[in-house]
């Protein structure tokens, strides 16, 4: 079953005195935040997101910085840090065609176009050009499959699964 609510961001703890949040961006689109006008925070463990109103935003050096109804000093942003934000799926930016959400992959059945179940894709991992897929394989060391076209050839979320072309040597 697919989240209700994706994470977009990550609170890294306060930046100054007034309250503001040093946030990291868990979005290809980090000026998503410049519109946002709510969103969920994260709660303690065991209790549900509760939404907060965003008062502004602005960016410095890849984090954003953002200003949260509520959080007026300091000490109330320190609290905050490491929770995450999020918006429900019906608010999630739209997706280009054949881009999927990471959260969505994770835990798709990775197999090969003959049927060969290569395992559970664990993870996704940036690397700048291409993402990599860490796919964890029973009773053998994990595998990376580069997210590339030629390589990965469909991807049926509903299914929860992900079909490759692997390439030679791939395996080893």
């Amino acid at each position: 079953m697919l989240p209700e609510q994706l994470q977009i961001g990550r609170i890294l703890g306060p930046h100054g005195i007034r309250g503001e949040l040093r946030v990291y961006p868990l979005t290809d689109d980090p000026t998503r935040f410049e519109r946002l006008k709510a969103c969920l925070l994260e709660g303690a463990p065991g209790s549900p997101p509760s939404s907060v109103r965003c008062l502004g935003v602005r960016h410095q050096q890849g984090i954003v910085l953002l200003r949260l109804a509520g959080v007026d000093d300091r000490d109330a942003a320190e609290k905050l840090k490491g929770r995450h934000l999020l918006v429900d799926r019906k608010d999630a930016v739209k997706l280009p065609q054949d881009a999927y959400f990471i959260c969505d992959l994770v835990g798709c059945r990775v197999v090969t176009l003959d049927g060969e179940d290569l395992g559970t894709l664990e993870e996704v991992l940036p690397t700048g050009s291409n993402d990599v897929y860490l796919v964890k394989r029973p009773d053998t060391k994990d595998l990376l499959v580069p997210a590339l076209k030629t390589v990965v050839r469909s991807v049926d979320i509903a299914g929860r699964l992900v079909r490759v072309v692997l390439p030679d040597g791939l395996r080893d």
